[in-house]
């Protein structure tokens, strides 16, 4: 029967030895490492994004109160200040 944590831990040493054998380097990132900086760069790409989008909301919302510009208007914008910048 297969002993899942021992087999787990099997394949992270195989992945990190054929990684140094490709590499040429011994100290190359283990698979543990990898997927470590592959989630912190997708939360900080994700954050980012996050970020944009709270600022399009405070966008909107202030031109909501700040001018006498309905929804429609509003969504308009866009699509008026793509056309007016290829001019």
């Amino acid at each position: 029967m297969l002993n899942w944590p021992t087999f787990q831990k099997q394949l992270n040493v195989n992945f990190d030895k054929q990684i140094a054998i490709l590499t040429g380097n011994e100290t190359a990132m283990g698979i543990i490492e990898t997927i470590k900086m592959i989630t912190l760069e997708e939360g900080i790409e994700k954050g980012i994004e996050q970020g944009r989008n709270e600022e399009k909301i405070t966008f909107v919302k202030n031109l909501l109160s700040n001018t006498d510009f309905d929804i429609s208007k509003i969504a308009r914008l866009p699509e008026y200040l793509r056309r007016l910048l290829k001019m």
